[in-house]
């Protein structure tokens, strides 16, 4: 590898790490951040097995997704969906690695099951008879409707509801920011106010910088 090519992956390194996820969350107990740079991790690890693999690769991308279960409940989610993805697409173009990949990914899964992830999941099982508790993924469908409807109520603005995905996408990125899911209101497009550094105090902003 080049000195230039070093120096290029370096600095893409760096803007990963520094996504405004993991800056705006570092000093909290919130694990979002490192959510999103495991999730970085795991989709650069994917390209780097569709161009060029060996079995180090499938090891970090079998690590990778240990680490996503167990950080937090939609981990497991956002691993099997991206694994699967990756999967089917090995299939489709590249065969001869979809045996190994899959044989990694199942072994993660086991171990994170098994092992690494004994508590809370295995322990959920056996306590709650839901590997998720206390998130309502195996309840019943009444139940994840009044929870998805109780956090649709709490960290939506008033003013996105019945709205168009597109309109919403604007107010949230050029909308005053704001910690407190009130209505929003627009400004001028890379302008702040002293008023809104308020909401950075805060680990979870709802509204604009990537707080919707």
């Amino acid at each position: 590898m080049t000195k230039i090519k070093i120096e290029k992956s370096l600095v893409i390194a760096f803007l990963v790490a520094v996504n405004p996820v993991s800056i705006y969350q570092s000093l909290s107990c919130m694990v979002n951040g490192q959510f999103a740079c495991l999730i970085s991790c795991f989709l650069f690890l994917i390209w780097l097995i569709s161009k060029k693999s060996n079995h180090l690769t499938f090891i970090s991308l079998a690590a990778t997704s240990i680490l996503m279960i167990n950080i937090k409940a939609t981990g497991f989610v956002y691993t099997l969906i991206f694994s699967v993805g990756f999967l089917a697409f090995l299939w489709v173009y590249q065969k001869e690695k979809f045996k190994l990949v899959s044989k990694y990914q199942a072994v993660a899964f086991f171990i994170e099951a098994i092992f690494v992830g004994y508590n809370p999941y295995v322990t959920n099982t056996l306590e709650h008879h839901n590997p998720f508790y206390p998130v309502p993924f195996l309840g019943s469908m009444s139940s994840v409707g009044r929870a998805t409807d109780l956090l649709s109520v709490q960290d939506t603005p008033a003013n996105f509801h019945n709205q168009p995905l597109l309109l919403n996408l604007i107010r949230s990125v050029f909308s005053h920011q704001e910690v407190y899911t009130k209505p929003t209101e627009f400004k001028i497009p890379f302008t702040f106010f002293s008023s809104e550094l308020d909401a950075f105090y805060r680990p979870d902003a709802r509204v604009s910088g990537f707080g919707v």
